[in-house]
């Protein structure tokens, strides 16, 4: 008796961490046909005693700027949702690594617009809610400014990508690492590249394919008070050279993401 009302208190504990964990993917895949691609893009970690001061500061941002705010707790995560008539802010932070990821889209669900919003508006609020993060002193934002989108064909070999992220990495004597995977459910072996510098970093995964597929390389921005001049400079450097290098590979095709 006692191994069967275990069995189905586990049964219905692992129930719930499944269904909690579908939902968030359910929210995910809501907020992207719902919104669109986000305009804008960041990351914020912050040590764990800092976490309710970070929520404190979402709730203060959100009231100024007149956004409805949620925060929803579930067994590994947080769901935050910002809302207005305009803009919808909405991401997850992660107990694990401590990380909130947000993303600021045109709010295409309660009202259609009849054309996005102009940049400088999602700038604005950004800009405004960093003045209210980094009043959480461990926090560290990072900020997605550029993505180049790759597709090639199947005579593509991870050892170019990586001579070519290496050789910039040198040249502007960066910090280079990578590492090998393989990946589930394909089993497929995986290359991660990261280049990291003062207060930016660089980052892609490539997986061997028999199909023609993109990859992504993004590029981002890492600070506290704000990016430095030095940083934004270098990172838009980076990104152009990169660009250049990829691009005249010839079964690579280089795109950048408007």
């Amino acid at each position: 008796m006692l191994g069967v009302i275990l069995g189905l208190f586990f049964g219905y504990e692992g129930g719930i961490l499944i269904k909690t964990s579908m939902k968030e993917m359910e929210q995910n895949s809501k907020a992207d046909s719902e919104y669109g691609a986000p305009v804008r893009s960041i990351t914020i970690a912050v040590q764990a005693n800092e976490r309710e001061l970070l929520f404190d500061q979402l709730r203060r941002f959100a009231k100024k700027n007149f956004f409805a705010i949620r925060i929803v707790g579930f067994p590994s995560s947080y769901n935050v949702e910002m809302w207005r008539e305009d803009i919808n802010i909405g991401g997850l932070f992660w107990s694990d690594s401590k990380t909130l990821s947000l993303s600021f889209h045109n709010n295409q669900f309660e009202q259609h617009l009849s054309q996005p919003l102009p940049e400088s508006v999602f700038e604005d609020l950004m800009h405004d809610l960093h003045t209210f993060i980094r009043e959480v002193p461990s926090a560290i934002t990072t900020e997605r400014r550029h993505r180049l989108i790759i597709t090639t064909t199947d005579n593509w070999r991870n050892e170019e990508l990586m001579a070519q992220m290496k050789a910039l990495a040198e040249k502007y004597s960066l910090e280079y690492e990578f590492s090998f995977y393989d990946s589930n459910p394909s089993d497929n072996r995986c290359l991660d590249i990261e280049i990291l510098g003062e207060g930016f970093h660089i980052t892609t995964t490539d997986c061997e394919r028999d199909t023609i597929e993109d990859f992504d390389i993004e590029f981002f921005l890492d600070y506290h008070e704000g990016p430095t001049a030095t940083s934004e400079e270098t990172l838009n450097t980076l990104f152009e050279e990169l660009k250049s290098l990829l691009g005249s590979i010839d079964n690579a095709t280089v795109n950048e993401e408007p």
